[in-house]
């Protein structure tokens, strides 16, 4: 998944929170209770690839 694959998914706001959460200023915990479990885990599984 691509950065704007990304964007397009999940929305401009909840893209912001996920760079956030790149820097490690958010848990996965805190994500899930901001943006809900669906867009939480797509930024997570984002994170996850992209670490590879």
């Amino acid at each position: 998944m691509t950065q704007l694959e990304l964007v397009a998914e999940v929305g401009g706001e909840a893209a912001r929170l996920a760079w956030i959460y790149v820097e490690g200023l958010l848990t996965l915990t805190e994500l899930v209770n901001v943006l809900g479990e669906r867009k939480a885990m797509l930024i997570h599984q984002y994170v996850s690839d992209c670490a590879v």
